[in-house]
């Protein structure tokens, strides 16, 4: 006997229920259970589309009241989408024969209005009838629907952070200052934006395989390694002046912290240091000048800054230099307009002017009473005026020579009037001095004084007459 013949042959697969000794004869009523049991949902179809007959079988779709299905086309209950494939699904049943079947997802319409996903497989029947047994796709389509809302998220996240990227890219290579990316463990240039690359005088590529310390001068070295050293312990540093080591431009050198994918990087700044002041070029008064604890100002005749301390920029609410240069200077300084004319004209008649009380705002609403020390510098090719900027709360002189009685003179005089009485002295003379050194300031222009205070002009011709200051025209031109 050959190998052949001795392999067992291969049995034919047959449909369920083909053994009559196994199943056995269904009656109606066993039929309807074993359908009942086995489908979520099952439908009976004549020929003409019409739902005969139907079992639920689900205890999910049992509230959804579908028995009043029967009777009703077939296309009735579906949706618009699915009708051409239940025609198509009894069609090709029609072909198949009594034992094939293909199973279809069709979207049914509840009662209620829901959509019920249903995939059916269907058999064939006595006259011309087709049984359909559906399973309940509910539940995955539900997972579908979460699966393509989870990728469309997806989509728009990436298509975000592209964005976010792009317009990253596009700062970082569109700054005038020079920024570089360094790793903070090894301080190793990772990037360099093209301002970078003109300082240093190398392309990006020669960039990235240094060390941040080794671009600058050797005795500066230490000082850019342990302002990396403190930002990478604490998250922040102060910052650091430094130079080059092929020229002796001096630089501010700021570092910061920021997190990205999973390791950390530092964002390196290098802003020029402020010009000096003095004409000198001496990078030691430039120092002295921007550690001042008073805000320093350099401003053109045309009042438009040129030089700014930090003392200045924090009283502001600004944080680089390049914010305010070329700025006016009343975007930030004096109460009206008025202020600052009567400052320049000042300086202008005198050439100095010495403890002019004004406000401060800031950028973000802040406002705070300020003395303004100034002097011109007249008598060069390009004329400039020096302010010192004194922040000053309460102050209510507006001239060095006139202050209000010292607080000893005060206590000397209490038991020898009223609290009441003293307080409205104090106050008459602190009103007669700031009217007096207004008047004093805009050379007698009461509306310009009026202004000054903060005072309608009738306030102000009130209070003349009330301290004796008022002329013969002042009540004819109120009369």
């Amino acid at each position: 006997m050959s190998i052949t013949d001795r392999a067992p042959k291969r049995q034919e697969a047959r449909p369920f229920g083909a053994e009559p000794k196994l199943v056995g004869s269904f009656d109606a009523d066993t039929a309807a259970e074993v359908i009942s049991a086995a489908a979520d949902l099952a439908l009976v179809v004549d020929s003409k589309g019409i739902i005969r007959d139907l079992a639920v079988g689900s205890d999910d779709l049992a509230p959804l009241g579908l028995r009043v299905w029967r009777g009703a086309p077939l296309a009735d209950t579906l949706g618009p989408d699915s009708r051409h494939k239940a025609a198509e699904l009894l069609a090709a049943d029609a072909a198949a024969g009594p034992v094939e079947a293909r199973w279809r997802h069709l979207n049914h319409v509840t009662p209620r209005g829901d959509e019920l996903p249903i995939r059916y497989a269907p058999v064939r029947l006595a006259q011309g009838h087709v049984l359909l047994v559906g399973r309940d796709m509910q539940a995955t389509v539900a997972l579908q629907r979460r699966l393509v809302a989870a990728e469309q998220a997806r989509v728009r996240d990436y298509a975000r952070i592209s964005g976010a990227e792009g317009r990253y890219r596009m700062l970082f290579q569109a700054s005038s200052e020079a920024v570089l990316i360094i790793d903070p463990l090894t301080a190793r240039v990772l990037e360099a934006n093209p301002a970078a690359c003109e300082v240093f005088g190398k392309p990006a590529q020669a960039l990235c395989r240094l060390e941040l310390p080794a671009l600058f001068e050797p005795n500066r070295r230490a000082g850019v390694e342990s302002l990396i050293a403190a930002v990478r312990l604490t998250g922040k540093g102060d910052e650091v002046a430094t130079t080059l080591t092929e020229a002796e431009a001096p630089f501010r050198l700021s570092v910061s912290l920021f997190r990205q994918e999973s390791g950390l990087r530092c964002l390196v700044r290098m802003v020029p240091a402020a010009p000096s002041v003095s004409g000198g070029g001496d990078p030691a008064i430039a120092s002295i000048i921007d550690r001042m604890p008073e805000g320093f100002i350099l401003a053109g005749m045309d009042r438009r800054i040129r030089v700014a301390n930090l003392a200045f920029l924090e009283a502001i609410q600004l944080s680089v230099p390049e914010q305010v240069r070329g700025e006016p200077l009343d975007r930030w300084l004096g109460r009206t307009s008025v202020d600052l004319d009567v400052l320049m004209s000042a300086l202008r008649d005198k050439g100095s002017v010495r403890q002019f009380v004004t406000v401060i705002r800031g950028e973000y609403g802040s406002r705070e009473e300020v003395e303004i020390t100034a002097v011109a510098l007249d008598g060069v090719t390009d004329p400039c005026v020096g302010l010192t900027v004194r922040v000053s709360p309460g102050a209510t002189a507006l001239d060095g020579r006139e202050r209000p009685k010292s607080a000893a003179r005060l206590t000397e005089l209490i038991g020898q009037m009223p609290l009441k009485s003293l307080v409205r002295e104090t106050t008459d003379e602190v009103e007669r001095r700031c009217i007096e050194t207004a008047l004093r300031l805009t050379k007698d222009n009461r509306a310009s004084a009026a202004e000054m205070l903060g005072l309608s002009r009738q306030s102000l011709y009130a209070k003349l007459r009330r301290f004796g200051l008022a002329y013969a025209e002042d009540d004819a031109e109120q009369g």
